[in-house]
């Protein structure tokens, strides 16, 4: 069987979003149909951006309490088993303007990334599970940025300091249910990730690196052992990697790690082209 779904992980900077379009790159040489979905896309299949869950009462109240922002709420509204989903980004415009401040702060605290666990995970599994059908009886294939494990373990272990044993546990749940895909996960690495992490830090601006170390330092697994600044920010990212490598090697899926130290996109090209190519059993095209 072929595989319907590639996977690609790693850790911040590693290289992820140059490998998942190098190899949507060579879907497309090889008249492949395939769909691309980087980190933080809106439309992300398998996972929730800038969407809020309220459940049915949340969401009678929320209607109630701004009878003037009633109609965009209908409008970015979603039912679900549970609830309702509310993707607020496709309004963003609308929301960021000061006399909808409140709603929109109201609407945000209810985003998926923002609930208890055991909920948040439920509206995951959820989500794997609707994507996993969907894709059955389609014959694309879809190329996949960090939903598979960095956003699993950023949330349940970096944000909430669960187990490793429970976070690989819940990873395992999003495995079985994608598992009918023939999946291939390409893990992203470094030789020195400590130094690429302070090239990355270096090239984003300001905001996004203290952002990242109050995000890896002042919650969870963080804040639990005493880590801080972009020093204690890089011994969690360490921490995550050696979990990250635990899980793939855990997991029953086909996976394969690329070592993208030298960042040299034209040799790594020709071997992910191989590997898929021989994943798929497809003759080249020259």
């Amino acid at each position: 069987m072929k595989n319907k779904l590639i996977l690609v992980e790693g850790l911040p900077g590693a290289g992820k979003t140059t490998i998942s379009k190098t190899i949507k790159q060579i879907f497309h040489k090889q008249n492949i149909k395939s769909k691309l979905f980087l980190e933080g896309e809106i439309d992300q299949p398998a996972d929730y951006e800038s969407v809020a869950f309220l459940n049915e009462k949340e969401y009678e109240e929320t209607i109630k309490k701004h009878p003037e922002n009633s109609e965009i709420i209908k409008k970015i509204t979603q039912k679900n088993k549970k609830g309702f989903l509310l993707n607020y980004k496709e309004e963003i415009d609308y929301f960021i303007r000061e006399e909808n401040k409140d709603v929109f702060e109201k609407i945000k605290e209810k985003d998926i990334y923002e609930l208890p666990l055991e909920l948040h995970q439920e509206l995951i599994l959820e989500k794997w599970d609707e994507f996993s059908k969907k894709i059955k009886n389609e014959d694309e294939v879809y190329v996949i940025e960090c939903c598979f494990i960095q956003n699993p373990i950023t949330y349940s272990f970096i944000r909430e300091g669960e187990s490793e044993q429970n976070v690989l546990k819940y990873i395992k749940k999003i495995e079985d249910k994608i598992i009918s895909s023939n999946p291939l996960l390409i893990y992203v690495e470094q030789d020195d990730y400590e130094q690429s992490f302070k090239k990355v830090v270096e090239e984003r601006p300001t905001e996004w690196k203290n952002f990242f170390i109050d995000y890896y330092t002042n919650q969870g697994y963080g804040k639990e052992n005493n880590k801080k600044d972009l020093k204690g920010a890089i011994e969690v990212l360490k921490k995550r990697q050696k979990i990250e490598q635990k899980i793939i090697n855990d997991l029953k899926i086909k996976h394969q790690v690329i070592n993208n130290t030298n960042y040299s996109i034209s040799k790594t090209e020709k071997m992910l082209e191989r590997l898929i190519l021989n994943s798929n059993k497809i003759t080249k095209n020259d």
